[in-house]
Parts: structure tokens; sequence; C-alpha cells
């Protein structure tokens, strides 16, 4: 059987777990191709004028796996406990793709509790509609498990060398679907690094760490990513020489959270940027050229 991921969303921060379960239960898997114009295209052409961005890159992903695969997993991921919630784009993934693409086979399960267990609980309904035996089911889930670990403990190690290392550091704050989409940041990577900046990135920091320090910066937020942008900026902003803050219009979370942690952290150098599918390369170009010119003379001024 071949399982479809869509390139999109949460398959950022997760692909590890989720290809290496479906592999562990002999299922071929295909992943959408990297984003480009086609997808955005076919996502913008289905999804509401108003839909952000995320959802519409993830209406083109889903389509691209059309004819390519038996069924296509979408998980309905809520929260993991009291105050970590996802995006509220990301409840209803499954029952939009479900209504959007009555053709395939969406396959998924829902995660609303906090603790392995409830996600162990997720793969167990994705094992037993697959048709395979629990305890087949569990061991693949935890092969996932250790797979997702292992990278995540990898990069954030790797991270942590990296701000060893000389340069002007440029903390790149987000949500993980626009970080690691090359489409939507490819850009401000190549600029900023064409400049001499030293990108880091929010999510490769040590989560816990990164949600307790938000707390510093408003105790009420329950969005779990948010939350981990924030902390990461709160904890990490006075090692950095400048900070990006990626949004994605028209996002709400994205958007308080970003006017919070600018008005709440002016120590340090900040530029926000609105993402959607009409942004032009050449005004990204423009901004960040000017940022990072900024911190030239900062650093200058400061000696």
């Amino acid at each position: 059987m071949t399982i479809g991921i869509p390139r999109a969303f949460l398959y950022y921060r997760y692909h590890h777990l989720w290809e290496a379960f479906f592999r562990a239960l002999d299922c071929d898997v295909v992943v959408s191709p990297k984003t480009n114009r086609a997808i955005v295209e076919e996502g913008s052409r289905l999804a509401l004028d108003e839909t952000c961005l995320p959802l519409k890159l993830f209406l083109g992903h889903v389509a691209s796996l059309a004819g390519r695969c038996d069924a296509v997993f979408v998980p309905r991921l809520m929260s993991r406990g009291r105050e970590s919630e996802y995006c509220v784009r990301s409840f209803g993934l499954f029952d939009t793709a479900q209504s959007m693409f009555p053709s395939l086979t969406i396959l998924g399960a829902s995660l609303d509790r906090a603790g392995e267990k409830a996600e162990e609980q997720l793969f167990l309904t994705v094992g037993k509609a697959l048709g395979k035996r629990k305890t087949r089911s569990r061991d693949a889930y935890r092969a996932g498990r250790w797979a997702q670990d292992t990278h995540d403990v990898g990069a954030m190690t790797a991270q942590l060398r990296r701000m060893d290392e000389a340069g002007k550091k440029i903390l790149l704050a987000g949500q993980p679907y626009l970080l690691h989409d090359g489409y939507v940041s490819g850009a401000i990577l190549r600029t900023v690094e064409g400049l001499g900046g030293k990108i880091l990135y929010s999510d490769r920091f040590d989560r816990t760490v990164c949600q307790k320090a938000a707390q510093a910066l408003t105790p009420d937020c329950y969005w779990l990513l948010n939350k981990e942008i924030s902390g990461a900026v709160e904890r990490y902003r006075s090692q950095m020489d400048g900070v990006i803050l990626l949004a994605a219009f028209p996002c709400g979370n994205d958007a308080l959270m970003s006017e919070m942690i600018v008005r709440r952290t002016g120590d340090v150098p900040m530029i926000r940027l609105l993402l959607d599918e009409q942004q032009g390369e050449a005004g990204l170009q423009t901004r960040l050229e000017s940022f990072m010119d900024m911190l030239a003379g900062r650093r200058v001024v400061n000696g």
C-alpha cells in the first residue's frame, strides 16, 4: 500500500515520525513535491480568498498526490494538553481534505491530549485502519518516534554549535511550515546568508526551554508553536545580532504574537515579514538588505 504525505503544515515538524511509522508497516511512502508555483496556484484556486497561505499550500500539496497513492495521511492535531493547542486550521485539516477531495482516501486520527501515550494511540488507530495488528503498530510508532527524536536532537545540537561560529547571528522565528518551506522562505535565506548572516531557527532550540521562557513574555498564550516561537526570541535574543519574524497572512495567531514580541522585546533589532502567495522576491530582498545594512552600522557604532 502506498501512503501519500502532503509536504505542508506540520509535515516540517513530524515527517520523520510519520514516514518511519509507515515504512515500518511495509507501506510505500510518497511525499508531495517541494512547493512550486503550480502547487501554489492550485491551492489558491481551491481555497477561499481569505484563507491563510499555509492552508492554500496544503490544498495544493494534497491535490498533487491524486493518482500517486492509495491514501493520503492527514492527522487531526488539536492539542498536546491544557494550554498547548495547535493552530485551529490544523484542527480541521482532515475534514477539509475529505470534503475538498472526495475521490481521495484520507487517512488520519485525532490527537487532543498530552503525553506519548496519546500520540501512540493516534498511530494505533491509523494502524488499525490499515489492518495491522496492535503490537506491530506499536512497534512501528516507537520506530517512528525514535527517528523523530534522533533528528530533533541532532538539529538542536548542530544549531548550538553554529551559535559558537563567527558571523552576524540572525534568529529566523516563525512556524515550521514557513521556516523550512523553500518556496516560502528560500529568498530570505539566500539574501541574509548572501550578506554574511548566519541563520538560526526558532524551532531548533530546546522546545521545553522555549515554552518556559515564553512565560516571561505572556503567561496567557495557549498556542503551542507560538509559545515556542516567542520563547525562542525571549531566551536567545541577547545572543543574536537581529531577529526576523515570519508571519503568514492572514494568520491571527501569528499577527497577535508577533506584535506582542515586537512590543515587549525592544532591545534587539527586529523585522517582521508578512508572507502570502503574492509576495515578490524583489520586495523581500530590498527590506532584508536594509535590515542587514542597519545591523552592520549598529555593530560599528557599538564597537
